[in-house]
Formats: C-alpha cells, sequence, structure tokens
C-alpha cells in the first residue's frame, strides 16, 4: 500500500513538473502586474524563479520516492553550464558584484540570479519532458504569441484595452516591449509553420495560415528589424529541416499566407512612398538603442580593461560613461546613458570578456551541429530565431526562456534515461530534498522581500502625499537594503520632506529637529548609494546636488559637493551636462574663474550646447570680459529656438550688455 502511494505520489510530481512547463510557455510572455514599478521583466522573472523552485521541489520528491534522479545527458549540457560559469566567474570579478549578482535595475538579465533560474529551468525541461508536453508546450507558446499579437492590434489603432493610463500608449504591450514581442512573434512563426506543414486537418490548416498572417501584419506594422530578422530565422530553419513532400503538399497553404503578408506590406509602405498615406501608415515609435559603432567602441575599451572575464554582468552603463567616445556628443542622444548596447553579443564582449565570447561560440556551434543531425527537432525555430535576433536586440527574460527551453526539449537516448541511476531510496536522495528545500527556502525569503520592496517603491510614486511616498521609500529600502535605487529615491524625498517641513512659517522645535534628521538621512542614503555602486557616475551627481543644496545651511557642504562633481566627472568624463552642473556650483560660490573652465569644457565636449554657451556668457559678464561675454551670449541664442524656456532671458542679458 505505501508502495502505491510512492508511486501515484511521484507520479503526480512529474505531471506537475510537466505541466508547470507548458503553464510557463503560455503565461510568461503575457504576465505583467502594474503593482511594481517596472511592470513587466520583474515580475516575469519572479514567475519563473518561482515555478523553477517548485519544479526543482517536485524533482527532488520524486528522486526520493523513485530512488532515481531521473537525469538525461543532453549534447547542450556542456554549453548552457560554461553559460552558467562564465556568469559565475565574471560576477566574482565584477567591478561591482551587487550589480552583476541581482542585475542592473529595471534590466535584471543577464545577473548571476537570472542565469542560474534559466539554467535550472533548461534543467527541468531537458529532465522531465516528453512527446506529449513537448506538443502542449509548443501550442502555448503559439496561442500565446497569438493572445500577444491581437492585444497589439487594438492598441496600435489607437484603443486602450486595461483603461488605465499606463496602457494608453501605442507601445503598450504584456510582453514589456515591441522589440519583445517582435522577436517572440517571429520566433513563433516558425513553430506554426511547422504545425501547418504538419497538419492533415483542413480547417487547421486555413487557422494556422490565418496566425501566420496575424504575425506577419503586425511584424510589419511594428516595423521591426529585430522581428524581421528573427521571422526570416525561424521560417528558413523550418524550411530547411523540412522534406521537399511535406513543403510540397502544405504549398498552397504557405503560398497564400505569404501573399497575403505581401499585400498587406504593400498597403501599409506603399503609399507613403508616392506621399500618401492610409489609416494604417503610423510613425510607430521605435526604441531607442545605442548605434553600432557606439556600442562598439564601449565594448572594445572595455574589453581590453579586462579582456578575459570582463567588467562583469548588467555592468554595462558604468562601461558606457567611462569608455564612450567623444563624437557620442554630436548625436541626437548625447543626454542619455545607455545600459546595453546594440546587440547581446556586443553586451557578452563587454560584460563577459573572451570567456563569453567562446561560450557563445561554442553553443552556436553545437546548435548548428544538432540542427544539421536532427531533422526532428520541433524547438529549432525558437532557438534560429532567437540567436538571429541577438545579433539586433539584447536578451531580456523571455528570449532566454525561449532559448533555455528550445535547448532542453532537444534529447538523445530517451529509452535509457535512467541509466546508470539507482532504484533504492537512500539517505543520498533524501538529502538532495532537503538541499533543495533549504535553497527553496531561501529563494522564497529573497523574493518576498524584493516584491515587497518594488510594491512600496511603486506605491510610494504614484500616491500624492509625500509623507506617505517617503514612508512606503523607508519599507523599500529596509525591504532590499542593497538596492542602490531604492537608497536614491529615499535620499531625494527625504530632502524634499525636509524642505516642506523648513518652508513653515512658524516651524516648532520638533519640526527643526526632524528637518535635521532628514536632511542627515538623505545624505547618509546618497552616500550609501555611492557605496553599494562606487562606479555609477549618476549615484556621485546626486550626492553632489544634495550638498549644493545644503550650502550656507551646512558646513563643508560646498567642498562635499565639489568632491562629488569630481568623482562624477572622472567616471562620466566626456558629459557636458555634468561640466555644467560643476560649472553652476562654482558661480554660485562665486568662482567665477573655476566656473569659467568647466563651463568651457562643457563648451568643448560640445560645441553646439546652447545652455553651455549661455552659461559661459553669463560667467564672461561677472569677470568683466564683455566682448567675450556677448560673443558667447549670441552663440546661445543662434543655437536656441525663440520659444524655449530662458530664451527670452538671454535675450534680455545680451541686449543689457551690448547696451553698455
Amino acid at each position: 500500500m505505501v508502495e502505491i502511494m510512492r508511486e501515484r505520489v511521484a507520479e503526480w510530481a512529474e505531471k506537475f513538473i510537466n505541466w508547470e512547463i507548458v503553464g510557463l510557455a503560455f503565461l510568461l510572455p503575457l504576465f505583467f502586474l502594474p503593482i511594481t514599478v517596472e511592470f513587466y521583466e520583474f515580475n516575469k522573472l519572479i514567475l519563473l524563479a518561482v515555478i523553477v523552485t517548485l519544479g526543482a521541489l517536485a524533482w527532488a520528491l520524486k528522486a526520493v520516492l523513485t530512488g532515481k534522479l531521473g537525469i538525461r545527458r543532453s549534447p547542450f549540457d556542456l554549453p548552457v553550464l560554461v553559460f552558467w560559469l562564465v556568469t559565475l566567474v565574471s560576477t566574482i570579478f565584477s567591478d561591482s558584484r551587487i550589480v552583476s549578482l541581482f542585475g542592473q535595475y529595471a534590466r535584471w538579465h543577464p545577473s548571476l540570479f537570472s542565469v542560474t533560474i534559466v539554467t535550472a529551468l533548461y534543467f527541468l525541461v531537458g529532465w522531465h519532458i516528453n512527446e506529449k508536453t513537448l506538443r502542449r508546450l509548443l501550442w502555448a507558446f503559439v496561442f500565446s504569441a497569438t493572445v500577444g499579437a491581437l492585444l497589439f492590434l487594438p492598441q496600435y489603432f489607437g484603443a486602450n484595452l486595461f483603461g488605465q493610463d499606463w496602457s494608453n500608449r501605442v507601445t503598450f504591450t504584456p510582453l514589456g516591449s515591441p522589440a519583445v514581442l517582435a522577436l517572440f512573434i517571429g520566433a513563433v512563426a516558425g513553430v506554426v509553420l511547422k504545425k501547418l506543414l504538419d497538419a492533415q486537418n483542413r480547417w487547421l490548416k486555413i487557422a494556422l495560415t490565418a496566425d501566420l498572417f496575424v504575425f506577419t501584419a503586425v511584424l510589419t506594422l511594428l516595423g521591426s528589424a529585430v522581428g524581421g530578422l528573427a521571422l526570416v530565422a525561424a521560417v528558413l530553419t523550418t524550411v530547411l529541416t523540412s522534406s521537399l513532400a511535406t513543403l510540397t503538399k502544405s504549398r498552397f497553404h504557405i503560398l497564400g499566407a505569404l501573399a497575403a503578408g505581401l499585400v498587406f506590406a504593400l498597403i501599409v509602405f506603399g503609399p507613403p512612398l508616392f506621399g500618401k498615406s492610409t489609416f494604417l501608415n503610423r510613425s510607430f515609435p521605435q526604441e531607442v538603442t545605442l548605434d553600432l559603432r557606439n556600442s562598439w567602441s564601449v565594448s572594445a575599451t572595455s574589453f581590453r580593461q579586462k579582456p578575459f572575464w570582463g567588467s562583469g554582468p548588467s555592468t554595462f552603463l558604468s562601461d558606457f560613461t567611462r569608455y564612450k567616445p567623444l563624437r557620442f556628443n554630436q548625436s541626437q542622444l548625447w543626454t542619455i546613458r545607455f545600459d546595453k548596447p546594440l546587440n547581446e553579443y556586443l553586451l557578452t564582449f563587454a560584460e563577459e570578456g573572451l570567456i563569453g565570447i567562446l561560450a557563445w561560440l561554442i553553443l552556436i556551434v553545437v546548435v548548428v551541429r544538432e540542427a544539421i543531425r536532427r531533422k526532428g527537432w520541433e524547438a529549432l525555430p525558437l532557438a534560429g530565431a532567437v540567436l538571429a535576433g541577438f545579433i539586433l536586440t539584447n536578451a531580456t527574460i523571455l528570449p532566454a526562456v525561449l532559448l533555455a527551453i528550445a535547448l532542453g526539449t532537444i534529447l538523445p537516448d530517451r529509452e535509457n534515461d535512467n541509466a546508470g541511476t539507482e532504484n533504492k531510496v537512500g539517505w543520498k536522495h533524501v538529502i538532495l530534498l532537503l538541499i533543495v528545500m533549504g535553497l527553496g527556502i531561501l529563494e522564497f525569503i529573497w523574493l518576498y522581500r524584493a516584491y515587497t520592496a518594488e510594491y512600496w517603491q511603486r506605491h510610494s510614486r504614484t500616491t500624492d502625499n509625500l509623507a506617505q511616498a517617503y514612508n512606503d521609500q523607508v519599507k523599500s529600502a529596509t525591504s532590499l537594503p542593497w538596492q542602490t535605487s531604492y537608497r536614491l529615491s529615499l535620499s531625494q524625498t527625504a530632502f524634499l520632506t525636509a524642505n516642506e517641513l523648513a518652508k513653515k512659517e512658524k516651524p516648532t522645535d520638533a519640526d527643526k529637529q526632524q528637518v535635521k534628521q532628514l536632511v542627515a538621512q538623505a545624505i547618509n542614503e546618497a552616500r550609501i548609494a555611492t557605496d553599494l555602486n562606487a562606479l555609477n557616475a549618476g549615484n556621485w551627481e546626486n550626492l553632489a546636488q544634495i550638498y549644493r543644496s545644503l550650502i550656507g545651511a551646512a558646513k563643508d557642504a560646498e567642498q562635499w559637493s565639489i568632491d562629488s562633481y569630481q568623482k562624477a566627472i572622472n567616471l562620466d568624463l566626456f558629459n557636458p551636462l555634468l561640466r555644467v552642473g560643476f560649472g553652476g556650483l562654482y558661480f554660485q560660490l562665486a568662482q567665477y574663474n573655476l566656473a569659467a573652465e568647466q563651463f568651457r569644457a562643457a563648451v568643448n565636449l560640445k560645441s553646439d550646447f546652447a545652455n553651455a554657451h549661455y552659461n559661459l556668457g553669463r560667467t564672461y559678464k561677472e569677470l568683466g570680459e564683455k566682448a567675450l561675454a556677448i560673443q558667447e551670449l549670441e552663440t546661445a541664442l543662434q543655437l536656441s529656438d525663440p520659444g524655449v524656456q530662458g530664451y527670452e532671458e538671454a535675450k534680455k542679458v545680451l541686449d543689457e550688455l551690448k547696451k553698455k
């Protein structure tokens, strides 16, 4: 009786793992929650971590009950483990270990935590998936991609499906961004094509043909190069791995979908060529990315600094500020601090160095080898599309999961899955269960704290009550004390709260004491942020601004502000905005020669920066350099639109100078 119960529970555990893999395939792309600061990636990562942890617990329980680990060997085991080891080594030697461990805020992947979860998912899939689950898994991806595509269409034409402010934009999609949506449906299009080729039912063929048309239409409206590349890669891998007889059998459906897609593309792209437009011809916003030339410059310079293991996962932001070329200031995006290069391979080149690039090469070689050897690899279009898509975009949680699942579905020697394993339950299996349970408990504690912190952070940003926002951010920083972003938010809110209290007409002694405490807290939180990530120029800039606001109210505040600005500039040497801020500090202190030096540096870094010319002109005025002041102010006005703020003030200063 006991033996029967054990077998039944083990069978339930196996079914649970397979069904949660299928559920993950459908739910993960569409899952988001508007109760955190970042709606998409954070919630997808939490969902993935919970599902993988529960699956690992079910696997360990099954091992205890059956005496079998159920380990299956796959040709991708070594490449996947190499990836994880590369991430581990790069994290150990990272320029910022905390960032590499948990990820850049709002950009959670890649990090050691996310890569570990994705690696565990790969093995969970590889050790448990069967033919029935694989079919369900692929259909789950098809249904999820179809839902995502159908949700996009009304948004494109101005609908607000959720009726909220955060969903009231044309680019809204539950997948997180149009680029991720494009990559996902482009990849799944290959699976749909494969299903179409294998389908016997006439109505199923028609439905799949319509699905292909919907995917093509959405990709056309998105105008996404990433989606187009993923679609081409997915379709090519499907066609090249299918027999001529199979392709011939479904030729009319394929040609029908292709023809409909081409007609739709002509309707969308044709009229603008002749100066016309239709309701389909909309200027769809494209994701802002760093161009290839500057991406290569930053990545190559970072590689030269640490060629073997790179700067560490999720550290590209500090790489960018330190290594961006001077020519970047001439681009239209010069005010942005990019935390990702153009594509995933350049990101690996910068963050994980030579060992990271080797890991990618090993994986790609094995994928190509297995694609040639195994014509029946049904998830190959997913792997091919993701690897191709990474040429034009960066990995997020969903593409990483797509790739892991695609690799996990290829299994040699299924009949020998449990070869070499024991059937007798022993203490080793019990210890395994205890270890997995212990790690699972620790992970759930961390996930709870991380989610609580994000919840309170989001709540603080949606309330109009400053005191409530302050209290919420205290809870957030307490729940996750090593998150730099929370420290910066609390620093700024504490300072704003102190300012509001100081504005009282008749402040009490308690109010005065609270103001002192809030100012001290603002400084302390800003300092902690710089300690947590000393290579982030933005952290030092924030600290400098807080000290600058305290000049006259706190002893040595001006020197602390100067020191902080200098550290920020050392980390972002070619940033003209920092120079203007630093020059403004010296101007405030009436140190006009030093102010002029910083403003001249800003002008040299970006000659068409009107604000730098204006501030330099004002400084020359204070120094008595009338001719130079007039020259700079005239340049500032020439570079400015008459409608911008400050134009009239600059014109007034110039007119006054000319009258003297």
